[in-house]
């Protein structure tokens, strides 16, 4: 959690979820297989698109290829979460992501944190999804003056 070392000024958060292959092609998941796609609990890490964190309002896609995407959120407070549930895990909602693209670190990107008090910012970042109900959390944080 950021904490401001002088009372009163106010900490800006900005959010970006970039969603990229981090684990080796054919890495899987504890639990999963990486050898046989027409088998059940079949993964290996790849890029995907649908895992956009749509489900998050505010968001804005910042970039997007054929191997990467990059989304911010501003207006979020010191909480994020990344939803990476199956398609129709939500309801009234067709948002999900594609658990056949997962790698050994889950789903396949990094997000980070950028925490602004209008002299310093630090971020700080964490790789892949949290495979467990046990929050994941990055660091060390690195901060700038200005």
């Amino acid at each position: 959690m950021a904490k401001d070392s002088k009372r009163g000024r106010k900490l800006n958060y900005t959010w970006t979820l970039r969603l990229a292959r981090i684990d080796p092609i054919g890495s899987a998941p504890p639990g999963y297989q990486s050898t046989d796609p027409k088998a059940p609990m079949y993964a290996s890490a790849a890029f995907d698109p649908t895992c956009n964190n749509a489900k998050l309002p505010d968001g804005r896609r910042v970039a997007e290829d054929a191997t990467h995407a990059v989304y911010e959120w501003d207006f979020q407070p010191d909480v994020f979460v990344w939803y990476h549930g199956d398609v129709g895990a939500y309801p009234g909602s067709t948002y999900g992501c594609d658990h056949t693209k997962m790698g050994a670190r889950g789903h396949q990107g990094t997000v980070v944190v950028a925490v602004s008090d209008g002299t310093w910012t630090c971020k700080e970042k964490i790789v892949g999804s949290n495979l467990t109900e046990t929050i994941v959390t990055g660091g060390p944080a690195t901060c700038r003056r200005g």
